[in-house]
C-alpha cells in the first residue's frame, strides 16, 4: 500500500500542486501498515493522506453489494437525502445495518493508520455509506464545505484539537474530473475558518484527490472538506469509517445492539464500545485494550502527540 499526501486530479477551479508520493511497502502478515515520520509530518501539515489499495478486490465487491442493497432498501435509521437535484444519499451507522461493514471496523490497514495518528485509546465514532447520482449541473454539490464533528465546536469553540480520524474508502472510480468525490483544502486543519474565493464555490488551494476503487482518503476532524458535483454517468459510492478518542461520544449511535457485538471479534467489540460486565474491577486505564497490545507488538506509541489548535 502506498501513501500520498497530495495526489490531485485536474478539475475546473481546483488548485493542483506536485504530489508527494511515498514508496509502497510489503505489509506484515497481521496487516499492520507503518507510517513513516514523513507521513506523520505531512498529515500534521496538510490534514490528510491518501492510502492506496487498502481494500482488496474480494472485500471491495462485497462492500459494493452491501452498499447498493442498503441504499435501495427501506432502511430508514440514519438515512439522509439531499434532494433530487443533488442525488445524495447517506446512511449512518451502517455497520449495524449490514454485517459486511463490520469487517471494516477493525480492518488492519485502516486501524493501524488511525492508531499511528491518534493513539491506541480510540473507538468507532461513525460509519456511513454515501452514494451520489450523476447530475448535469456543476452546482449540484453536497455537502458544502465543513469540518467533521461540529458538536465539539459548539461546546468549546472553533479552536479544537485533533480528536477524530476518518477513513473514506472509494468504492467507485473518482479519478475523472467532477466525479462526485470528496474535495479537501490542505492545511485548513490549522484554520478556524476558510475564506471562499469571490465568485467561486471553493476556498483557494482546494483540490480533488484522485481515488480509485479500494483507495482511502484519510483526514482529520479539523480538515475542511466538501462534496464535488458528479457530472459523470456513474453513481459515486463510498463508505467512511471514523475513529475518535474513547471519551468522544459517537456521532451516529450510543450503544450497539448485543446482536451486533456477538458477530464481532475481540478488537471490533472493543471499538464498538463493548459494555463492562458487573464483575469487572474498576481501572483508570484501558488494561484490556487489544489495540495497546497490537501497538506494543509493532513498537508504536500508545499516545500520539500532535499539534493542537
Amino acid at each position: 500500500m502506498a501513501f500520498s499526501s497530495l495526489d490531485p486530479i485536474e478539475a475546473p477551479g481546483h488548485h493542483e500542486r506536485e504530489a508527494h508520493h511515498i514508496d509502497p511497502t510489503q505489509p506484515p502478515s497481521d496487516g499492520w501498515h507503518a507510517l513513516s515520520d514523513e507521513d506523520v509530518r505531512t498529515f500534521a501539515r496538510d490534514g490528510y493522506l491518501i492510502a492506496r489499495d487498502v481494500i482488496d478486490r474480494h472485500l471491495l465487491t462485497r462492500l459494493i453489494e452491501a452498499a447498493d442493497d442498503l441504499v435501495l432498501s427501506d432502511h430508514r435509521p440514519g438515512r439522509s437525502v439531499a434532494g433530487k437535484r443533488h442525488g445524495y444519499v447517506s446512511i449512518r451507522n451502517c455497520v449495524a445495518a449490514r454485517g459486511t461493514f463490520l469487517d471494516l471496523v477493525a480492518h488492519p490497514a485502516l486501524l493501524s493508520i488511525a492508531v499511528q495518528l491518534l493513539g491506541a485509546h480510540i473507538h468507532l465514532v461513525t460509519s456511513h455509506v454515501i452514494q451520489k447520482k450523476p447530475s448535469t449541473e456543476a452546482s449540484a454539490r453536497w455537502p458544502l464545505w465543513h469540518r467533521d464533528y461540529g458538536a465539539i465546536e459548539r461546546s468549546i469553540g472553533e479552536r479544537v484539537p485533533r480528536v477524530m480520524i476518518k477513513c473514506a474508502i472509494a468504492l467507485t472510480d473518482t479519478s475523472r474530473p467532477r466525479s462526485g468525490g470528496t474535495l479537501v483544502a490542505p492545511g485548513t486543519n490549522h484554520r478556524d475558518q476558510v475564506a471562499m474565493q469571490a465568485g467561486k464555490p471553493d476556498p483557494a488551494g482546494a483540490i480533488a484527490p484522485t481515488l480509485r476503487p479500494g483507495d482511502c482518503l484519510v483526514f482529520e476532524n479539523r480538515t475542511w472538506h466538501a462534496g464535488d458535483a458528479n457530472l459523470t454517468t456513474d453513481t459515486r459510492k463510498m463508505i467512511a469509517i471514523g475513529y475518535g478518542y474513547r471519551w468522544l461520544r459517537p456521532i451516529d449511535y450510543r450503544i450497539q445492539e448485543e446482536s451486533i457485538l456477538q458477530e464481532a471479534n475481540e478488537t471490533t467489540r472493543w471499538l464498538l464500545g463493548e459494555p463492562l460486565h458487573s464483575d469487572t474491577d474498576y481501572r483508570q486505564v484501558d488494561s484490556g485494550n487489544p489495540l495497546a497490545r497490537w501497538c506494543a507488538a509493532h513498537g508504536a506509541a500508545l499516545h500520539q502527540e500532535h499539534p493542537g489548535p
